[in-house]
């Protein structure tokens, strides 16, 4: 039955988006939270174990039971192992391997070596994450590629082997300049694909150890506006992936670039009917060594949480499993529990994007946290808007400062600092200045960032933060949580200062004006001017 799931909820998705009001939308999200919960339920105990096998070669191993037949192969999270162009079996000629099932389903006869079944769902219903580490080590030819990504499960079905319409990872080893590594993202090499969309070179010579830790995130409810790499690539872009990459002697580094507009064969849509692992090289049998990419990845679909005053915080117990919190109007007391993630009030949490019914969003990236506290519990209060009184800002002389928000997010008066940045968007503040209070004293924000991303937000000092304006938003990218504001500061009129000019003879009082900023009377034979200082924000 949950073989169905995935795609009703992605239809519940479509209603909560476009309903009329807030009502029917809270109705929406509420069933879309207990559907998701539902199918996950049934996907958990529907399978059965599978038998770890003798032979070297791809396995899996997945939080709840694995799925015993490709139809139930829908689960929260799987990890997978193995060495990309490794044989597998003995009866395909073809360097590709497949997550789809051995025997593969009907209608699945690519080219292509078999592996356990694994299907997510679409990224247009859920983020999607493949995390974990790429030894690059077994890499020692030019020209040597691996990819490891995502495979459209509807081009697998309809016998293609799928890498004309999928995301993935890209590696490829060149042995020029003393040898680097091309680390990047690909959608496919299809009509409209661009191949290698975007990468950034790797010296082997700096990257100790051959190992790479990624973070590959496919999200098809992403604006490609914010992606793309190419413009003329928008219109037809169904959403972003990025990559995120790190190792020791290197500066981690995110590169991104927007997915789509590949539709060859009848298969309309990449990615949309869910998504099988995969990988394949560049080197077939007869051209070259197998590729020695040795991967150990954890594919995991963004878990979907509402919550409301039913039920206002979300437990968590997995620092791989991404989260994509939405906070119902009303909620009071929301939040996220880490507790189960730390020690002595550190650990390492997972990726968690939080939305607030008013907009606010804060995004946080798999990093450790670190609290002031050691007895800290380990929950994070969603951003919550607070009076705007229970925040002071220092006046300079002869300004107004007016206050146009203020969001808490946090552990009260518990410091919480993070290793990578988080990002904090407070909607249609971008002409407003920004600062945070801790513990009664406020500090404005006066950087600027040098750009909104993940990769420029890192290179932030501990406990330091930076803004950016987004059209009509503001963003701050931190790396401690308190109660940030957004506000204005106006300089006062000052009491005009009267000079008397030149005398121009007897009368009554004459007529006034404004000349330049400066009010021109008329008194009988006095000109007098008043000047007075002007109003300005920022």
């Amino acid at each position: 039955m949950y073989s169905l799931g995935w795609p009703i909820l992605g239809v519940l998705q479509l209603f909560t988006k476009f309903a009329q009001n807030s009502a029917q939308r809270t109705g929406f999200r509420k069933t879309l939270a207990m559907g998701t919960l539902l199918v996950l339920a049934i996907a958990g105990l529907s399978g059965t174990a599978q038998s770890a096998s003798a032979e070297p070669g791809p396995r899996i191993v997945v939080g709840a039971a694995a799925a015993s037949t490709p139809d139930s192969a829908t689960e929260p999270s799987a990890t997978i192992t193995g060495s990309v162009g490794a044989r597998v079996t003995e009866d395909s000629s073809s360097l590709r391997l497949r997550y789809v099932g051995d025997p593969a389903p009907a209608g699945y006869d690519g080219s292509y070596q078999l592996g356990p079944a694994i299907l997510t769902p679409s990224p247009e219903q859920t983020p999607v994450t493949i995390a974990g580490t790429l030894n690059l080590s077994g890499m020692s030819e030019n020209g040597e590629t691996a990819v490891i990504g995502l495979h459209d499960a509807g081009a697998l079905v309809s016998g293609q082997t799928g890498h004309k319409q999928e995301v993935g990872i890209y590696v490829t080893y060149r042995t020029a300049s003393g040898g680097y590594y091309d680390v990047g993202v690909t959608d496919g090499d299809a009509g409209g694909g661009e191949w290698v969309q975007a990468y950034k070179r790797i010296p082997v010579s700096d990257l100790t150890d051959r190992t790479v830790t990624v973070e590959f995130v496919v999200d098809g409810r992403a604006d490609p506006a914010t992606c793309v790499s190419d413009v003329e690539d928008t219109a037809t872009a169904a959403g972003c992936m990025t990559l995120t990459v790190a190792g020791t002697g290197i500066d981690s580094f995110t590169v991104k670039d927007s997915y789509g507009s590949i539709s060859p064969d009848g298969v309309t849509t990449e990615l949309g009917n869910g998504a099988h692992p995969g990988w394949y090289t560049a080197f077939e049998s007869d051209k070259g060594p197998e590729i020695g990419v040795l991967y150990d990845l954890t594919i995991s679909p963004s878990t979907n949480v509402v919550l409301d005053d039913t039920t206002p915080t979300v437990t968590v117990t997995d620092s791989t499993q991404p989260l994509v919190i939405e906070v119902d109007s009303g909620t009071t007391d929301a939040g996220v529990n880490y507790g189960d993630l730390l020690t002595d009030g550190a650990g390492t949490i997972p990726q968690t994007t939080i939305t607030s019914s008013d907009g606010v969003t804060v995004k946080i990236p798999r990093t450790r946290i670190t609290a002031t506290d050691k007895t800290w519990d380990g929950v994070i209060k969603a951003p919550t808007v607070v009076p705007n009184d229970s925040v002071t800002i220092p006046a300079e002389s002869g300004t107004t400062v007016t206050i146009a928000t203020a969001i808490e997010v946090g552990a009260g008066k518990i410091g919480l600092e993070f290793d990578k940045g988080v990002r904090l968007l407070l909607p249609g503040q971008a002409d407003q200045l920004v600062g945070f209070e801790r513990n009664g004293t406020f500090t404005p924000i006066t950087t600027e960032c040098v750009a909104d991303s993940q990769d420029e937000a890192d290179k932030l000092d501990k406990g330091r933060d930076c803004y950016f304006t987004v059209g009509t938003d503001m963003v701050i990218w931190t790396k401690h949580f308190t109660t940030f504001v957004a506000y204005s500061s106006v300089t006062a009129a000052a009491t005009p200062a009267l000079a008397e000019l030149a005398p121009t003879g007897a009368g009554a009082p004459g007529p006034a004006l404004w000349v330049g900023g400066a009010l021109v009377l008329v008194l009988g034979s006095t000109l007098l001017i008043a000047r007075g200082r002007v109003a300005t924000k920022r």
